[in-house]
C-alpha cells in the first residue's frame, strides 16, 4: 500500500524513497531507512507506513525544523499529541522528554545520537543515560520495561496524525 500511495503525491515536494523487501515489521530496518535519509538529506518528515498525515503537520514540521535547526536540546518534532484534550490559548506546541514516531521529523545532526542498542539502556544502572533522562527510580523502571518490549513487540499502528503535537 505506501508504494501506491506515494504515487498518488500530487504537491510540490521532493520524494526520495529507498523501498525494502525486508519484512516492515523487522526492528532494524526503520534504522536502516532513516540511516540512508540522513545520507542524503539534513533535515527529514518521516512519517509509518499506515499513517494519514493533516497538511498542517508538514507545514509544522518545516517551521519547527528551520526554528530549531541548531539548538540541540530540541531533537525531534513529533505528530502526535500526548496531552489529549489540554487546552491553552497562549502555546501552539509542548516540549517533551517522549515522542511518538508515527510522524516527526528530525535532522541529521540528532539522529547521529540514536542507539538502537535498547539492551544497552536497559542494563544501564545509576547514574548512566537512562537516569538523567528519568532521574525517579520508578519512572526509569517503566520506561526501560517499556523500551525493552517494544524492541521485541509488533504493535498495529491505526489512526491519524492530528494536532502536530499542537497543545490546541
Amino acid at each position: 500500500m505506501p508504494r501506491a500511495v506515494i504515487d498518488k503525491v500530487d504537491w510540490d515536494c521532493e520524494v526520495i524513497t529507498n523501498f525494502s523487501d525486508v519484512k516492515p515489521w523487522l526492528q532494524m530496518r526503520p534504522v536502516s531507512g532513516i540511516d540512508w535519509v540522513f545520507e542524503q538529506v539534513e533535515e527529514a518528515i518521516i512519517l509509518e507506513d499506515d499513517c494519514l498525515a493533516d497538511p498542517s503537520f508538514f507545514r509544522f514540521c518545516e517551521e519547527l525544523l528551520e526554528r530549531y535547526r541548531n539548538d540541540e536540546r530540541v531533537a525531534m518534532i513529533g505528530g502526535i499529541n500526548f496531552l489529549g484534550n489540554y487546552q491553552t490559548k497562549y502555546q501552539s506546541y509542548y516540549f517533551s522528554l517522549f515522542g511518538g514516531t508515527w510522524g516527526w521529523a528530525t535532522w541529521r545532526r540528532a539522529w547521529k545520537l540514536n542507539d538502537p542498542d535498547i539492551e544497552a539502556l536497559a542494563s544501564d544502572s545509576g547514574n548512566g543515560p537512562s537516569r538523567k533522562i528519568f532521574p525517579i527510580p520508578e519512572q526509569c523502571n517503566y520506561w526501560k520495561d517499556y523500551f525493552r518490549r517494544s524492541a521485541t513487540a509488533r504493535s498495529p499502528m491505526h489512526g491519524i496524525i492530528s494536532g502536530c503535537c499542537r497543545a490546541g
